[in-house]
């Protein structure tokens, strides 16, 4: 999956769950280190659902390995800095149980993406 493909799933996946997706803005992008081998992507999109609208962070996540819950930590810290209200992960690899928990204490949403094309037969 490239990070323009991941782009394309987010802003799809959003607004079949009912949301009016606003112009996205790409706020950082790098690729991971060995063993990575992956990339982080976030984006900064506007979404409208109910009448009111917020600024979300999302952070579109490919690696190997396990998700750990400093990735919370971090994307929290970085909410002020993107202008945004709410943090979303998409991420292709499994969330650790404590970043399920961190991820739940802070209120981010995490969605893992199943990148059929990674897996091998």
């Amino acid at each position: 999956m490239t990070p323009e493909s991941f782009e394309i799933l987010v802003v799809r996946e959003l607004r079949k769950a009912g949301f009016d997706v606003g112009t996205v803005r790409t706020h950082r992008r790098s690729e991971l280190p060995e063993p990575e081998r992956g990339f982080v992507l976030e984006l900064v999109i506007p979404l409208r659902c109910a009448g009111a609208t917020q600024r979300a962070l999302v952070i579109c996540l490919i690696k190997l390995g396990f998700v750990a819950p400093d990735v919370i930590a971090s994307a929290k810290a970085r909410l002020a800095d993107a202008s945004a209200d709410v943090v979303l992960i998409f991420a292709t690899a499994e969330f650790a149980p404590e970043t399920v928990t961190a991820a739940y204490e802070s209120g981010v949403t995490l969605l893992q993406v199943v990148d059929a094309g990674a897996r091998s037969t």
